[in-house]
């Protein structure tokens, strides 16, 4: 035998649809409430891996086409249909599409300290 803390079901009628209505604002007013408050937003989607690396390309966080092919095979895409999307998000944003044109230049980077050094 089953020990058990169950000791049976209550059973309600079914509500009319204007408290339906009213119990539905309520639950979800309740919902959000508790989860702003552990920074659960549902407001705030998770972004896709394609998102991710795209963004990433246009904020020059990518060094290099290996380091590109990389992030894209995390996120199950080959080379060609990474390339591709980069290339059609870009024009679609009338962007330059040559997509080696966003790569991270470390030259540049060094040159963009030197230049903070002088003036800060």
């Amino acid at each position: 035998m089953h020990s058990s803390t169950c000791r049976g079901y209550i059973t309600f009628p079914k509500m009319s649809d204007k408290d339906e209505i009213k119990y539905q604002e309520i639950k979800n007013k309740k919902r959000n409430l508790i989860a702003g408050e552990q920074g659960l937003n549902e407001e705030e989607e998770e972004k896709d891996g394609f998102t991710i690396i795209y963004e990433a390309l246009v904020n020059k966080k990518i060094k290099n086409t290996a380091m590109l092919e990389g992030m894209g095979m995390a996120h199950d895409f080959t080379p060609n249909q990474l390339m591709h999307k980069l290339r059609k998000k870009l024009k679609e944003n009338h962007q330059p599409t040559q997509v080696t044109k966003y790569y991270y230049d470390e030259t540049l980077s060094k040159d963009a300290q030197e230049i903070d050094k002088v003036f800060n």
